[in-house]
């Protein structure tokens, strides 16, 4: 798995996110503990904005032969109709919304649009990631373990 902390992020202004080199070593000391983890420089390196279908795309010419898979947290939901190119994720990977326990998976408050793009992909057996069929990918919800902590919790704290 591979885990990109953000470059240069288009939504957030450079004054509420840590610099993108202490974004990728505090993900190269998360990663350490795991040898299933492994950080990733692809956006930190980029001098301008980065964008996750820039991102998506290039990691598919550098892996050929993988199923790509995108996780993002049911968080982003409500925003992913802003992202460049957004309709354009399932041409490249997998798009699995990782939901904490008790949060909505009915996607309440998204754009009208997003939430008709995502119904129509929806993946509903949870039990594997469907193989890609000429080059048809889905959008999964997975449940992961509840954490009483979150990003924005995080720099909330911080700047307290």
């Amino acid at each position: 798995v591979l885990l990109i902390p953000s470059g240069h992020h288009p939504f957030k202004g450079s004054d509420v996110l840590a610099t993108p080199n202490h974004r990728l070593a505090m993900t190269t000391l998360a990663c350490a503990a795991d040898p299933g983890l492994e950080p990733c420089a692809i956006e930190v390196v980029q001098a301008t904005t980065t964008f996750t279908i820039d991102t998506l795309e290039t990691l598919s010419q550098h892996y050929p032969d993988q199923e790509l898979v995108f996780l993002m947290g049911s968080d982003l939901m409500n925003e992913l109709h802003l992202w460049k190119s957004w309709h354009r994720l399932l041409d490249v990977a997998h798009l699995c919304q990782m939901t904490r326990p008790g949060s909505c998976t009915k996607n309440t408050g998204i754009a009208q649009e997003t939430q008709e793009w995502l119904r129509h992909h929806h993946h509903h057996n949870l039990t594997s990631i469907p193989q890609n069929q000429g080059n048809r990918f889905e959008f999964l919800q997975w449940p992961i373990t509840q954490l009483a902590i979150s990003s924005s919790d995080i720099r909330l704290r911080f700047q307290s």
